[in-house]
């Protein structure tokens, strides 16, 4: 099992390639098209440090000063745009704060208040160039995809389910827009991260 203290020596020492692996190998795993996506030299740093916050969320109740570095070293590469690189990327960075967030909620000493305000400001910058993102793509006549089926298939794993990801962009019309690009040109490393999605699987629990 990847320890806390594993996660944090790897982002102090910026291993993010070890770090990234590491993370995808204990309980995330995912088709090597999707890694290699994850993994660009310019956006391996976002995607690392962010399911890294993510996977820290996971095994601790309260925000620890670990999750406190991850979130300040994910902040500092925000672009000014908003974004942490691709699509997917931005998403995979607002998803981990808002878990971070969402741990803080209860906790009175906790991230402290400055710290939890550029959280939200950098969240809520993300979530606007995703917005961004989508907009554009609409304007270019594109299919309904944030980049191709595998990049909206990343964006849904890590932001899919979360209701505010679906009041700014509309997960069902992402659903569609996946749906109708793989009866077009069927996939299956698309297939496989749409499998891992929050609300695929929900549905699938429930049928």
């Amino acid at each position: 099992m990847l320890s806390m203290p594993r996660l944090v020596r790897l982002a102090e020492t910026d291993q993010y390639d070890r770090l990234l692996d590491e993370i995808l190998r204990n309980g995330r795993p995912l088709p090597l098209a999707a890694r290699l996506r994850l993994s660009a030299p310019d956006t391996i740093a976002a995607s690392a440090l962010s399911l890294a916050l993510s996977r820290m969320t996971e095994l601790t109740h309260r925000p620890t000063a670990g999750a406190q570095l991850l979130a300040d070293k994910l902040l500092a590469i925000q672009s000014p745009d908003g974004s942490f690189g691709p699509p997917a990327v931005t998403a995979s960075a607002a998803e981990s704060m808002l878990a971070l967030l969402e741990q803080d909620q209860y906790i009175a000493a906790g991230l402290g208040p400055e710290l939890r305000d550029h959280i939200e400001i950098a969240r809520d910058r993300a979530m606007h160039a995703l917005h961004a993102e989508r907009s554009t793509a609409s304007a270019q006549g594109s299919p309904g995809l944030l980049g191709d089926a595998l990049e909206t298939a990343l964006t849904l794993w890590r932001l899919g389910g979360r209701a505010v990801f679906d009041g700014v962009i509309g997960v069902a019309s992402l659903q569609r827009a996946i749906a109708e690009s793989l009866a077009l040109s069927p996939s299956n490393e698309v297939a496989s991260v749409l499998d891992l999605c929050p609300i695929n699987r929900r549905n699938s629990l429930a049928a």
